[in-house]
């Protein structure tokens, strides 16, 4: 995404694309200097375990890091294909802490959800909905090949159209598994659940798989979202895919 339903699925959607910084941005971050990298993904769908804020249809997505020392910006947009907005994010992150290991950083988002309504029973109109979240982001490297990612938003809403509330996400990332000769697989299984005014509660569970090839910046992903629990009406199983291109 962003209410902060909308952008759970970001998570989802290509699974946290704007916290992906590439290798050579984290070297950057050792070094002083200042890197850009970015990801552009088309997506069959941009979905929301909440239905009132789900994009059913094609979507476009892209998001740029610039990152200098312990400062990241990351902003991104999601847009459908059919020219109709959906999410504007400003993500600007500081690390807090970094040992190889264990990573930590704290963030500030003022975003925008933009939501359809009508003004009268045959018109209706896009409205840009404010919103700010705050969120810390850890991850705490178990093996090479295993890695567990924590993240806390606290989402608060300056307009109807959006919600206030938290929400927790817990990622296994096993990334870069070798296929083939040089086809990588990545793999990430997540929990996550929000806890909303009004109430709008629920504890979903997740899963995504990316394939690419070495030497080629354009991957395929594919990923699915199933219902534990919510105290509102929500799909019970949902899944998407897409393509990708990181420079």
């Amino acid at each position: 995404m962003k209410a902060v339903i909308a952008i759970t699925f970001l998570f989802c959607q290509l699974n946290c694309m704007a916290q992906n910084v590439k290798e050579k941005t984290r070297a950057a971050l050792k070094n002083d200097s200042l890197q850009l990298s970015g990801m552009v993904s088309i997506s069959r769908i941009g979905f929301s375990p909440v239905p009132s804020f789900s994009f059913d249809g094609p979507i476009a997505s892209a998001f740029l890091t610039i990152a200098k020392a312990k400062i990241n910006y990351e902003p991104g947009v999601f847009w459908g294909l059919n020219g109709k907005p959906w999410i504007i994010d400003n993500w600007l992150k500081y690390r807090l802490l970094n040992t190889g290991r264990v990573q930590l950083r704290a963030g500030i988002n003022p975003g925008i959800f933009f939501k359809s309504e009508m003004i009268d029973e045959k018109n209706k109109i896009i409205k840009a909905n404010r919103n700010i979240t705050m969120g810390l982001f850890g991850n705490y490297k178990i093996t090479r090949l295993l890695s567990l990612r924590f993240t806390y938003w606290y989402n608060k809403r300056f307009d109807s159209g959006t919600l206030s509330g938290h929400f927790l996400d817990v990622t296994g990332l096993f990334p870069d598994i070798q296929a083939a000769k040089k086809i990588t697989v990545n793999i990430k299984p997540e929990l996550f659940y929000f806890n909303n005014a009004g109430p709008v509660d629920g504890l979903f569970s997740a899963a995504g798989i990316t394939i690419a090839h070495i030497k080629c910046p354009v991957s395929l992903y594919v990923q699915c979202v199933e219902k534990l629990w919510t105290n509102f009406i929500a799909d019970d199983f949902k899944w998407n895919a897409g393509i990708t291109w990181k420079f």
